[in-house]
């Protein structure tokens, strides 16, 4: 009777350890597939990261072109400005040069009509063979005539290359969302996947367990103790100038409603990465021009510490953190200098918080 208890526990216990150990290879199939499955979306993150590592690089490029533009429509602005001063100066001394011979008894009809006129092209088209314009007023006139409209042809060139820009910006801001939607959903599949993973480790080490206790009990067995002695399992687990914050936020907030200007960098109109590095200049700090390069200087700060007077970088943008999660930035062609929420726009990621002061 004793040996026929003990051949079927035996039994019993064979039985168990075999159900075990089939248990146990399946939970271990399952982790194995799910980190494999994770290895692929992992992957696929890493590929789209590299995709936006790409895309920040091209929209700080497009980013300092711009820049570019802008500084070489101000330039050209400034020279039209001038040439449009000498332009009328001439004719001014040109019309006193024609009283000055009609006072001394020349032929007053070309006075009096060249002095009835506003417009120089006009009197020009009129009067540039007449005897009393001459040869150096025609020349000096057609000359600044002439270098005004180049300029103003140069500046429409470089308004229309300028649209163009913020065209492919913003086309660049566009795919940078939708490269960051994919991460973010790549990356909440890697998350339920960990779960997954965790919850079948669990399940397989509990089958270790008894896989453990199995085998304890069928050594049992077959040595013959019949008083069922419990053997029990064990798992190991292993465990430069200087300024405080406050002091560049209230610079910042005296330039609020300062007109956008792509490459601006001074309170005539400020583009992001002039606005805060013309702000950091007032207390004599250095800040890099662009907004790619302020996202490398400075001081790395954490958002969990961010404090006013922070420069907060975004891909292609930058803006004066003032607390209370706003920023203080020059927005976009057509805007102005306004206060924010810190995630201004559904694309607005924080790349970086950096600390000049």
């Amino acid at each position: 009777m004793l040996k026929r208890i003990r051949k079927t526990a035996g039994m019993i216990s064979f039985v168990l350890l075999f159900c075990l150990c089939v248990g146990e290879t399946a939970y271990a199939s399952e982790v194995s597939k799910l980190k494999d499955q994770k290895a692929k979306e992992e992957e696929a993150v890493k590929e789209l990261q590299d995709q936006l590592a790409d895309l920040l690089t091209d929209i700080d490029e497009a980013e300092s072109r711009l820049i570019e533009k802008g500084e070489e429509i101000i330039a050209e602005q400034a020279n039209l400005a001038d040439m449009e001063a000498l332009k009328e100066k001439q004719y001014e001394q040109m019309k006193l040069r024609i009283k000055y011979m009609y006072e001394n008894g020349k032929d007053s009809t070309v006075l009096i009509q060249l002095l009835s006129m506003d417009d120089v092209a006009d009197s020009l088209n009129k009067y540039e063979y007449a005897e009393k314009i001459s040869e150096y007023d025609r020349k000096q006139l057609e000359a600044y005539v002439t270098n005004i409209k180049a300029i103003e042809e140069t500046i429409a060139k470089l308004e229309i290359e300028k649209a163009e820009l913020e065209s492919l910006q913003q086309e660049y801001n566009k795919k940078q969302d939708e490269i960051n939607s994919l991460i973010a959903e790549k990356q909440k599949t890697v998350k339920d996947l960990d779960k997954q993973i965790d919850a079948a480790v669990k399940k397989a080490a509990e089958e270790a367990k008894k896989k453990a206790a199995a085998e304890a009990a069928s050594k049992n067995a077959a040595a013959g103790n019949a008083t069922g002695n419990n053997t029990s399992g064990s798992t190991t687990t292993g465990s430069s100038g200087s300024a405080t914050g406050s002091q560049i936020v209230s610079a910042a907030y005296q330039y609020l409603g300062t007109p956008y200007v792509s490459g601006g960098a001074s309170p005539s109109g400020f583009d992001c990465s002039g606005f805060t590095s013309y702000i950091h200049s007032l207390f004599g700090i250095s800040v890099p021009r662009s907004s790619g390069s302020q996202a490398y200087g400075g001081t790395a700060v954490s958002l969990s510490d961010i404090q006013p007077g922070d420069i907060v970088c975004y891909p292609g943008h930058v803006g004066i953190y003032i607390g209370n999660n706003q920023i203080i930035h020059a927005t976009v062609p057509g805007d102005v200098v306004r206060v924010a929420n810190i995630y201004y726009a559904s694309y607005a990621t924080i790349v970086a918080v950096r600390r000049y002061y």
